[in-house]
C-alpha cells in the first residue's frame, strides 16, 4: 500500500542518516 511505501521512504531516510554518522566517527577515528 503506498502508506507502507512511505513508511519504508522514512525508514530509508534514518538508515542514510546513520551512515553518514557512522561514517563521520569512522573517518574521526582513522582517517583515510
Amino acid at each position: 500500500t503506498k502508506k507502507f511505501i512511505t513508511e519504508l521512504q522514512e525508514i530509508d531516510r534514518e538508515i542514510e542518516d546513520y551512515l553518514e554518522l557512522l561514517t563521520n566517527r569512522i573517518s574521526n577515528i582513522s582517517p583515510i
